[in-house]
């Protein structure tokens, strides 16, 4: 039969994860483990185990160890396990150590004896604190065990003392009484006594509710103190860290991994990672390592810096070790995880398929976990991958009752959609997110854009379920993304939709990314008769600044084609005209020009030449002198002399003069 137990001197199980050993039993062979001095965990538990034990032979060991004073270790260990357990059998030799040559082993004796205070330890406590025969560092920790017993029957002992002695003894006396009580009444004792006149018939409950209540607050100042140092040594440390070249930093950060405070170790995690994006691959081994024992740290907080670091790290161990702890326990530690995967899987050395396989496999199974952090990290991870095989599983995710995984999901779907999903996705577009319906629209669009792939029945559908959410959405935002997603198709039939809505009392921004949507339409179509027709359309509504808009984007664009000039030339006159309707001259000039250098009929040249004085006009009614003389001087040769053009470039040049 055996025994395993957790217990160690700090309480705490250490930073590399050990675990604790199996403890047998036999009392003797309890007692050779307690004497392993190097192997603090062991010794702690052999200790515990030895003062459980119901043998007549284990509490002979105990007693025989505590009267060892001089072997600290081993009585430290014994000790501790004593006060633990409130075991009243080695009272006399834990007294016995108060008067030990050694600091430790008295400290240790007056702890466990101050835990399992009783009123016949209390009187014996009073006559030694009281006994000039006794050493005054004797004396002075049996006030220190008084006052840390918390006991209310300890404040008579102290202040039977506090009346008697002086000097060093009754300022020990006055900080156990301040300790015991949560009071500071300072050093004058008639202080304490009124206040223990007032406080002594207090019940236990009583009493101890007041000692609770001083605790707390003793306990909130401590923690704020010990948080300020925390954070001045973090800044100590950040500072110097900052003075130090890149060669010293990587000499620097395994110091850290032995700091006790978790926040440092947390911050060597952060600079290790920072660390690998600027250097060599050489130097980068160090980080690594560093990184993966950092990755086994007890603190969550620092594993989980370490655990999203191994994700920049271009080695087999890392994503290995990302690999077992996306199966831990902890779900902040399963969530660094998983984007610590997704950097690997980026990765140009994980690209090989069976290496890239073993890494997204842990990602695709996060959509399962039932922590909700953990899928929503895996969807986001999977949808910036773009991976198709998580399409089926995102699919899935789009029925989830949690709002966070379904936007999430969705937003992932509209990066790796594809014709498969149509069905899915067309049955999630009720959902009453808005911002799911949103992405989900642009995983539509996604697929439309696919249209090699799709069926002409179900572009169709999609075509045709776009123009709903358009119409009917209730998010003015999902509108807006439909009118985009319209335009991103190019399908001249979604026109007159998308001119519904960029004409109605619509939302503004589903007026503004229905027209630019038009605009992209018909820029796409290339057909100058459905632009001509359209411009009619604009005329008819009273439209003037969308019809110049319409004919200078569909001609930016199409200048880039190689059939420019062919599909451009329909387009020039009517542009003209419209710039000009509107007094917008320098937006004629560029067309006026390509129409001077083309040969064309003689009248079709005069009306040219009228265009381009109408523009001379307008620039002498902006005031622009300058510009309407050069206007005029570089058509001149083209007007002649002995005609009405001829005329009136003369006028408008006189115009021009006159100061």
């Amino acid at each position: 039969m055996t025994l395993c137990l957790t217990f160690t001197q700090s309480g705490i199980i250490p930073a590399t994860g050990e675990k604790p050993a199996e403890i047998p039993l036999d009392p003797f062979r309890l007692r050779e483990q307690l004497r392993i001095r190097d192997m603090p965990i062991l010794q702690a538990q052999a200790a515990l185990a030895l003062v459980r034990h119901p043998s007549r032979e284990a509490e002979a060991i105990v007693r025989q160890e505590l009267q060892q004073l001089e072997e600290e270790a081993t009585f430290l260990s014994i000790a501790s396990a004593v006060g633990i357990e409130r075991d009243i059998r080695f009272r006399d030799e834990l007294f016995r150590s108060l008067t030990a040559g050694r600091q430790a082993v008295r400290q240790a004796g007056a702890e466990a004896l101050s835990i399992q205070l009783d009123q016949s330890l209390l009187d014996r406590l009073k006559d030694s604190l009281i006994d000039p025969r006794l050493a005054l560092s004797t004396r002075t920790l049996c006030a220190w065990t008084l006052g840390r017993s918390g006991r209310k029957g300890a404040v008579e002992p102290l202040l039977f003392a506090l009346h008697r002695e002086s000097g060093e003894l009754k300022e020990a006396v006055f900080e156990a009484l301040a300790t015991l009580t949560g009071q500071e009444l300072g050093g004058d004792p008639e202080l304490w006594t009124a206040w223990w006149s007032r406080h002594k018939n207090l019940t236990n409950e009583r009493w101890l509710e007041m000692r609770l209540a001083h605790q707390v607050v003793k306990n909130a100042r401590l923690e704020s103190e010990l948080d300020a140092s925390r954070n001045r040594a973090l800044r100590l440390l950040q500072d110097l860290y900052s003075r130090q070249n890149a060669t010293e930093r990587l000499a620097y950060l395994p110091g850290l991994l032995e700091q006790t405070d978790p926040a440092l170790r947390n911050q060597a995690a952060i600079w290790c990672a920072e660390a690998l994006a600027v250097t060599e691959p050489a130097s980068a081994k160090p980080l690594g390592i560093l990184l993966l024992r950092l990755s086994h740290d007890a603190d969550t907080s620092v594993a989980r810096s370490a655990t999203e670091g191994l994700g920049r790290v271009n080695d087999n161990a890392a994503w290995q070790r990302l690999i077992q702890i996306a199966k831990s326990p902890s779900v902040p530690l399963r969530v660094a995880a998983i984007r610590g995967l997704s950097q690997q899987a980026r990765l140009p050395s994980n690209q090989e398929g069976i290496v890239r396989r073993r890494i997204v496999n842990p990602i695709l199974k996060g959509l399962e976990d039932p922590a909700i952090e953990v899928v929503v990290e895996a969807a986001e991870d999977l949808g910036s991958l773009g991976l198709p095989e998580a399409v089926p599983i995102l699919g899935h995710l789009l029925l989830h009752p949690e709002d966070a995984v379904r936007k999430i999901s969705a937003q992932a779907m509209e990066r790796v959609a594809n014709p498969s999903s149509i069905e899915t996705i067309l049955k999630a577009m009720d959902d009453p997110q808005p911002l799911v319906r949103f992405s989900l629209v642009g995983a539509l669009a996604r697929i439309l854009s696919q249209k090699a792939l799709i069926s002409s029945t179900d572009l169709m559908r999609l075509q045709s379920r776009l123009e709903v959410v358009l119409l009917r959405d209730g998010d003015p935002g999902v509108r807006a993304r439909a009118a985009t997603a319209m335009g991103e198709t190019g399908n001249p039939a979604m026109l007159g939709f998308l001119w519904r809505a960029a004409s109605s009392s619509e939302d503004r921004r589903v007026q503004e990314k229905a027209w630019a949507s038009m605009i992209e339409v018909l820029a796409q179509a290339a057909q100058p008769p459905l632009i001509l027709e359209w411009d009619k359309t604009l005329a008819a509504a009273n439209q003037p600044q969308k019809r110049l808009t319409l004919f200078v984007e569909v001609s930016a664009r199409w200048q880039k084609r190689s059939d420019a000039k062919t599909i451009l030339t329909p387009l020039q006159e009517p542009l003209i005209q419209v710039a000009l309707e509107q007094k917008k001259w320098q937006m004629a000039l560029g067309p006026l020009r390509d129409l001077l250098a083309t040969k064309t009929s003689e009248q079709l040249s005069l009306k040219i030449l009228g265009y381009w004085l109408d523009a001379c006009e307008f620039a002498l009614m902006e005031g622009n002198a300058t510009e309407a003389l050069k206007l005029l001087q570089e058509v001149e040769p083209l007007l002649g002399k002995n005609n009405a053009l001829a005329q009136r470039a003369m006028n408008l040049a006189k115009k021009a003069r006159v100061p």
